[in-house]
C-alpha cells in the first residue's frame, strides 16, 4: 500500500494522518451535538476537545514509544516522525482520561458524565483512524494465508493490502473497525446512549474483547480471530438489548 495520500512538492499527506484528522473531527462533531442535549456548558466540547487531542497524541506517541525504546534510543529523532505511524491507543486513551479528570476537576463537571459524551466519540474516531494503519501496512495480526482470507470473506482490497512482503497477513485493524461500528451507542440502544454512566458498561466491555482479539493475533496464538469476533458478537448484542 502506498501511504501517501498525495505530494506538491515537499509537502506530502500521508493517510495516516488523513484518517486520524478525520477520526478527531467527526468525534468532536458528534460530542458538540450531544452537548446541549446533555446538559453540559456552551462550548464545553470544544474546551475540552482541544486538551484531549494534546494528550491523547502524546499519550498514544509516549506509550509506543516506550514499547519500542530500544530503537527510539538509537534514534531519537524519530520521536517526532509520528507521521510514519506509532500512535498507541492504549496510550491516547490514558492520556486523553487523565486530561479529561483534570480538566472536569477544574470546571466542576462530573467525570462520569463527561465520560458518557466522550466514550460514542472515541468509539467512531477509532473504527475511522484504524484505517491509518492499514495503509501503513501495520497493527496486522500473525501470517496466514490467501485461502483464509477469502474464506472469511475479507474484502479484495483489505486482501490485497494485507500482502505484505510476500505474505498474507491477519488484518487486526478490520476486525476493530468493525467491532467500533458495532458498538457505537444509538437512540435505539437505551442501555448505552440516556442513562448516565451506563456507556462504559457496554463500551469498555466491548474494547476489552478486541484487544482480547488483537492481542492474541499479535501473538500469533488465535489466527481463528475472525470466528472469535463472531462468537463474541451475539453477546453483545444480548447484553446491551
Amino acid at each position: 500500500m502506498n501511504p501517501e495520500m498525495f505530494s506538491i512538492g515537499s509537502f506530502s499527506l500521508r493517510w495516516y494522518s488523513f484518517f486520524i484528522l478525520m477520526g478527531i473531527m467527526l468525534g468532536l462533531i458528534i460530542a458538540a451535538f450531544e452537548e446541549k442535549r446533555k446538559g453540559f456548558p456552551k462550548d464545553f466540547v470544544i474546551d475540552l476537545g482541544f486538551w484531549l487531542i494534546i494528550a491523547g497524541i502524546v499519550g498514544a506517541r509516549a506509550y509506543y514509544v516506550l514499547f519500542n525504546l530500544d530503537y527510539y534510543l538509537k534514534e531519537p529523532l524519530q520521536i517526532f516522525a509520528t507521521w510514519n505511524g506509532g500512535l498507541a491507543i492504549h496510550g491516547g486513551i490514558i492520556g486523553g482520561l487523565i486530561a479529561l479528570i483534570i480538566f472536569c476537576k477544574k470546571k466542576n463537571i462530573e467525570v462520569i458524565r463527561a465520560c458518557d459524551l466522550a466514550v460514542p466519540s472515541l468509539i467512531i474516531a477509532q473504527a475511522i483512524g484504524r484505517w491509518g494503519n492499514f495503509f501503513n501496512s501495520e497493527a496486522h495480526g500473525p501470517l496466514t494465508t490467501l485461502a483464509y482470507l477469502k474464506d472469511i470473506n475479507i474484502p479484495d482490497f483489505v486482501i490485497k493490502g494485507m500482502y505484505i512482503n510476500g505474505n498474507y497477513y491477519i488484518p487486526t485493524f478490520y476486525y476493530e473497525s468493525l467491532w467500533c461500528m458495532k458498538d457505537y451507542p444509538t437512540k435505539e440502544d437505551p442501555l448505552t446512549y440516556d442513562k448516565p454512566g451506563c456507556s462504559e458498561n457496554g463500551s469498555i466491555f466491548c474494547h476489552a474483547n478486541t484487544w482480547a482479539i488483537i492481542a492474541e493475533c499479535m501473538l500469533g496464538r488465535a489466527e481463528n480471530a475472525y470466528e472469535y469476533y463472531h462468537q463474541l458478537l451475539p453477546m453483545i448484542v444480548g447484553m446491551k438489548a
